[in-house]
């Protein structure tokens, strides 16, 4: 009996590549140092991306006239990322001193109103507006209690973008006192 031999085909080889063992690790380096790279600035947008905190501050003198009327600044802190529409609101605790041992209190907000957009490392000027509202008058006699202590928080909502927008959220307390020359703001929460 006789018996067949099947052909046997070849063993396929890879092709060779053309390029050199050092061309493969220095193309891999180089792909290793971008990938680092990458990472890196992803993680360095995203740190500054956090530090996209506006500042809220006085930005000059009360109207003696009208001490509810307070001009802030809004200022954005990051060297990199707007905040877009900010929206402002301040809200007004007043406590007036009365001498007969009672104790008033009124509060009120201003209207919400939307500033621009707000460029990394620029400010935009609000004025918090409650002019001649907090007036109260002791029912026996009529006459003005003068004010003991005011506080007032401004606070403000807006987005920054790093892939998508973001809404964020700040607020900053003001207190109000009278002095022998008129009405002075400062920065902070006080108690009497």
């Amino acid at each position: 009996m006789t018996t067949r031999r099947r052909k046997q085909r070849p063993i396929p080889v890879p092709a060779a590549s053309g390029q050199s063992f050092g061309k493969r690790v220095l193309t891999g380096v180089v792909f290793v140092a971008s990938l680092c790279t990458a990472l890196y600035c992803g993680a360095y947008g995203l740190e500054k991306w956090n530090e996209t905190v506006l500042a809220i501050d006085q930005s000059g003198d009360v109207d003696q006239k009208k001490p509810f009327t307070l001009p802030i600044a809004v200022r954005n802190l990051s060297g990199l990322f707007t905040a877009r529409a900010p929206f402002v609101i301040c809200h007004f605790q007043v406590v007036f001193d009365d001498s007969k041992g009672g104790r008033a209190e009124e509060t009120g907000h201003d209207q919400a109103t939307h500033l621009p957009d707000i460029i990394p490392g620029h400010n935009e000027v609000y004025s918090c507006r409650e002019p001649d509202k907090f007036v109260v008058a002791r029912q026996d006699d009529g006459s003005v209690l003068p004010i003991k202590i005011a506080y007032m928080q401004v606070y403000v909502s807006y987005s920054t973008w790093l892939l998508w927008p973001i809404s964020r959220f700040v607020s900053e307390h003001f207190t109000l006192f009278p002095t022998s020359s008129g009405y002075r703001w400062v920065k902070g929460q006080y108690t009497p």
